[in-house]
């Protein structure tokens, strides 16, 4: 699984360690798939509730694509600023990925 860390990533800070995203309820925003192209996407949506305020006084908006192809895995985290003031955060996609080889996995877009 990938957990979606955010408004904070570490224990260190207010809210629970890497935040409440992860926890929280996200509904389906778009998802398709192409047969042509051979991919497959998704983005969820999380937006600030009464719930998220109590602990994070803060109007936003978190959108998640994950795009699959047949050798690839994408994954885009957008955050949106829907308040008047400035906001700081930390975020993190925690990854937990199972491969068959460590000396044969690779990152790119770093």
């Amino acid at each position: 699984g990938v957990p979606v860390c955010w408004p904070q990533f570490s224990g260190r800070g207010p809210l629970p360690k890497h935040g409440f995203a992860r926890t929280s309820e996200w509904t389906i925003e778009s998802m398709g798939s192409s047969e042509d192209q051979k991919t497959a996407e998704v983005t969820l949506r999380l937006d600030d509730s009464p719930a998220t305020r109590d602990i994070w006084p803060h109007a936003f908006s978190l959108l998640y694509t994950v795009t699959l192809t047949d050798n690839s895995l994408s994954m885009r985290l957008e955050v949106t600023n829907k308040g008047e003031q400035p906001f700081s955060f930390t975020g993190a996609l925690h990854t937990y990925l199972q491969v068959g080889s460590v000396a044969h996995a690779f990152i790119l877009g770093l």
